[in-house]
């Protein structure tokens, strides 16, 4: 499965800059519902998973978004030790003011995907048993 590397910050320097063009690509798209009390998802991975995935039972785009969305936020400690020494540029991996001006800016409504619609929902969710479906 092909790993969202090409935004890791232990291979690519610039890769905080690479988060930054996608978090703003995600922002445009609205992928997950942006909006507070936006009510259902009509299009996006909200849309995909209970739409497409829940009825057949497979999870794989959904993971592989997760997958993307870790790979975005960094933090100190994902960095190498000799990056945080010597390095001196801004280590913040989400822009300032994400999804400012059109709502409240942060990733509030991403971390609500995954919490409220990902792992609350899983334990209701039915999953193939792939030693049964031939893949």
């Amino acid at each position: 499965m092909p790993s969202p590397h090409f935004a890791s910050p232990a291979r690519v320097y610039r890769a905080f800059e690479i988060c930054k063009n996608v978090w703003a690509a995600l922002e445009r798209a609205e992928l997950v519902n942006l909006r507070a009390g936006g009510g259902i998802a009509t299009r996006g991975v909200e849309n995909e998973l209970e739409g497409v995935e829940t009825p057949a039972q497979r999870y794989l785009p959904q993971f592989r978004f997760l997958r993307l969305l870790n790979t975005l936020i960094h933090t100190p400690k994902s960095l190498p030790p000799q990056q945080t020494l010597v390095d001196y540029e801004p280590l913040d991996t989400i822009p300032d003011g994400l999804g400012q001006p059109t709502r409240l800016g942060g990733i509030g409504p991403y971390v609500r995907f995954v919490v409220d619609t990902v792992f609350l929902k899983a334990k209701n969710r039915e999953y193939l048993d792939p030693s049964t479906s031939g893949s």
